[in-house]
């Protein structure tokens, strides 16, 4: 299991490092004391953006590829009962447009 310590217990400002616990299992070969990651708090914040960031961009491209583009000359109440409402249906439809072009 991984855990976080700090860098320095008596000087917290020195940043932190990800250790790998000793109670390692026996098909573990490698035995390491050293830390696996040692950053200081400005480069873990980086980080922690670029992660958050990474989610962000995610996110947005999963809900980009859930939309489905309506005709402008449709109405919303007809471009709702015409959305396929199961995935089934979902499929004929993408089929159909498939076929079509």
């Amino acid at each position: 299991m991984l855990y976080a310590d700090f860098v320095n217990p008596d000087h917290p400002s020195k940043g932190v490092a990800i250790y790998w616990d000793k109670d390692k299992s026996p098909d573990d070969r490698v035995q390491q004391d050293s830390p696996l990651v040692v950053a200081d708090w400005d480069e873990w914040h980086r980080l922690i953006m670029e992660i958050q960031s990474l989610r962000d961009q995610r996110d947005v491209l999963l809900r980009r590829a859930s939309l489905q583009l309506v005709p402008d000359i449709m109405d919303m109440a007809t471009a709702r009962d015409e959305m396929p409402t199961t995935m089934e249906e979902y499929r004929i439809m993408a089929d159909k447009e498939a076929n079509d072009e």
